[in-house]
């Protein structure tokens, strides 16, 4: 059994020498075919993951509430009268709302996210903690000067809990570090909710002395007092939990009612969800899959044909060496499996070179090109699949006539 499979190969590849020319043209043809299906893959799956990951770091059932006017007309658009409204009308719903203040940090292109908070914005917002614990009722209560760091400052920094740091001129004692899960993948969405490494959280009822004046000045303001007091009340974002799925849409049309009413309605604000977030990725996933995805099919389909041709006449130039084999005793399975193997050596050996390819030149490209690339075990599967199926499904139908040639009538023509 051994030695008559080695035959068979042995005679595949000499059928393959045979006529170099023919399969070098059909072996790119398929080449071009699979490396194009196995880009398609790794976009649609790096795109799929940068949906799932921005689904989860927002969270399934939140919704957000931010500004998206004028830098300058900012203050004052959301503010604590409208977290109060949503939580009195909302009381099924966890609400949390932010403050960013961003501050020199370090280096001079570096920025500090101080975020004036909550005890809730934990919840709502899916982080966990590597340590300690986030702000809770008291610390907002009684306005303590107590702070969660972020994972990332934490490492940079070497900071960890029971350590005073100071913002501005003034000492607060690190409580807390929380890991942001990645909630650097928001920054190309929405930048008002962009979180990079340095994070710090405080009391959103800590008064914020960290303005200087020359942020003062940068915000177009001349009054320190009026504009930190404004800065108090002010709110860059809200975030609204809903407790379930199947009840985020009604949520979502109350909180868009409830700002509607005259004494807090505002022109400028946008309602954020995991939906709207994904949406622009979702349009490019389909955008990419319908062209690179015709442009797949059509390679797919003119390296098959060239396959077929290929075999067709490698069928009419073996008739003699058919009806040889025939005679000889080789049974029409025998002949049907001779050309069978030869096409999948083809499209198989192919297949390899396209992927090993095209996976070499997307990791290559992946820190210049901006659309998101995810390899998986799947990704080289699939195109493999593909490519044995091409041949075997291109290549039956001669395969088929080969072996219903009778071997008188193939020895005469001979």
């Amino acid at each position: 059994m051994r030695w008559r499979t080695v035959a068979t190969l042995s005679d595949v590849w000499d059928g393959i020498c045979s006529q170099p020319g023919r399969v070098l043209i059909s072996f790119i043809t398929i080449v071009v075919g699979i490396a194009s299906l196995t880009g398609l893959f790794a976009v649609l799956n790096g795109l799929q993951g940068k949906t799932q990951k921005l689904e989860m770091e927002l969270g399934l059932n939140v919704l957000g509430i931010l500004y998206q006017g004028e830098p300058r007309a900012k203050t004052g658009v959301l503010n604590e009268r409208h977290v109060k409204y949503l939580s009195a009308n909302m009381d099924c719903c966890l609400i949390s709302s932010i403050r960013d203040y961003r501050i020199p940090f370090g280096d001079a292109d570096e920025v500090l996210h101080v975020v004036a908070t909550d005890s809730a914005l934990i919840n709502v917002r899916h982080w966990t903690m590597a340590a300690g614990r986030f702000l809770d009722p008291l610390d907002t209560k009684n306005r303590a000067r107590n702070a969660v760091i972020s994972k990332g400052l934490s490492r940079k920094q070497s900071w960890h809990i029971g350590n005073k740091i100071s913002i501005g001129k003034h000492l607060f004692q690190i409580v807390g570090i929380v890991d942001l899960n990645h909630d650097l993948e928001l920054e190309s969405e929405i930048s008002d909710l962009t979180l990079n490494e340095n994070v710090v959280f405080v009391p959103k009822t800590v008064t914020p002395y960290w303005l200087t004046r020359s942020l003062l000045a940068a915000s177009g303001n001349t009054g320190e007092n009026s504009l930190m007091q404004s800065r108090e009340s002010q709110v860059d974002a809200i975030f609204i939990k809903v407790p379930a799925p199947h009840v985020f849409e009604d949520a979502v049309s109350l909180a868009q009612r409830l700002l509607t009413h005259p004494d807090y309605y505002q022109q400028e604000i946008s309602f954020l969800t995991p939906a709207s977030l994904t949406r622009r990725v979702k349009e490019l996933r389909e955008v990419i899959g319908l062209t690179m995805g015709s442009i797949t099919i059509l390679c797919l389909v003119l390296g098959g044909t060239t396959l077929l041709g290929l075999m067709v006449l490698n069928v009419k130039q073996r008739v003699a060496e058919i009806g040889l084999r025939r005679t000889l005793g080789a049974t029409e399975r025998d002949i049907i499996h001779l050309f069978l193997i030869e096409a999948i050596m083809i499209t198989g050996s192919a297949a390899v070179v396209a992927i090993s390819a095209t996976h070499l030149v997307l990791a290559l490209g992946m820190s210049v090109w901006p659309i998101p690339i995810e390899f998986s075990v799947a990704g080289f599967l699939f195109p493999m699949a593909v490519a044995i199926t091409l041949g075997l499904l291109f290549s039956y139908f001669p395969a088929m006539s080969a072996a219903r040639i009778k071997p008188s009538e193939a020895l005469r023509d001979g």
